[in-house]
């Protein structure tokens, strides 16, 4: 069973690419920084395809902190060197928010004049007051 469930970081916001052909097909590349012991970061590369890639676009910004899912894909290829090379990457399949998204202040209702929040009394009440 190849599953692989991460959370960590965005790196950078998603690189974002349409795929040619008749059905263009959208396509996310980002790296995700992962804690991989003390004091120690990981960067993992996870690529996303179609409808997840689309969420990537909308939603995903750098910095933000995400939960992954998905599998491995290894690749093998020959650099421009000679040298042979493999390339590990996350295919993705689920994002999740793991921070709530910041909350913009809450306005202070006009009523409460005083520094220590109590709520000004307006004029003519008094006659209304059951202790009067």
């Amino acid at each position: 069973m190849n599953n692989v469930a991460l959370t960590g970081r965005l790196g950078d916001d998603p690189e974002i690419r349409y795929s040619q052909g008749a059905n263009p097909m959208c396509v996310a590349n980002y790296t995700l920084a992962v804690g991989a012991g003390k004091d120690k970061t990981a960067w993992i590369d996870c690529v996303a395809f179609g409808n997840v890639a689309e969420f990537c676009e909308k939603y995903l910004h750098k910095g933000m902190l995400i939960g992954v899912t998905g599998s491995l894909d290894t690749n093998t290829y020959t650099s421009k060197d000679g040298v042979k090379r493999k390339s590990v990457k996350v295919v993705v399949r689920q994002h999740d928010f793991l921070e709530k998204k910041q909350e913009a202040p809450k306005p202070t209702p006009s009523l409460y004049t005083d520094p220590d929040g109590f709520m000004a009394i307006p004029d003519g009440i008094d006659e209304e007051l059951p202790f009067n």
